[in-house]
């Protein structure tokens, strides 16, 4: 560890402390944060999310939706941690699916729903 870096870790701690907190518990909450954080995945949270309305959805529905993650999703952001995903990530991803041909896929709502990104609003202002 260089000195700047005790240095940038020493303020730090001396911030944290002044607010009240200890900066031990701190560190600690906050690599358990970023272990939750990385294990929730979009497939992780898209298959969960999935396994729970299937029971509402007619069968064909709740088909097309995990063969639409499949297929157009999971590939490009599934993996992805949803912190990670911002709007241009989901735009580049929307972008292939475009330009392999199936447009109406990102014209119509579907596929920006399964995104989580809203029919009315385009998909880079999220």
């Amino acid at each position: 560890m260089s000195l700047k870096a005790a240095r940038d870790g020493w303020d730090t701690a001396r911030k944290t402390r002044e607010t009240g907190a200890d900066p031990v518990q701190a560190r600690k909450a906050e690599v358990i944060v970023n272990r939750v954080s990385s294990a929730t995945t979009f497939k992780a949270v898209t298959e969960e999310y999935h396994e729970k309305k299937a029971g509402d959805w007619s069968k064909v529905h709740a088909a097309q939706f995990l063969r639409c993650c499949e297929k157009d999703l999971f590939p490009w952001i599934g993996a992805l941690p949803l912190r990670d995903i911002n709007a241009p990530i989901l735009l580049n991803t929307l972008r292939r699916v475009e330009a392999r041909g199936a447009t109406q896929m990102v014209r119509e709502p579907l596929l920006r729903e399964r995104c989580g990104t809203p029919p009315h609003a385009p998909p880079s202002s999220r």
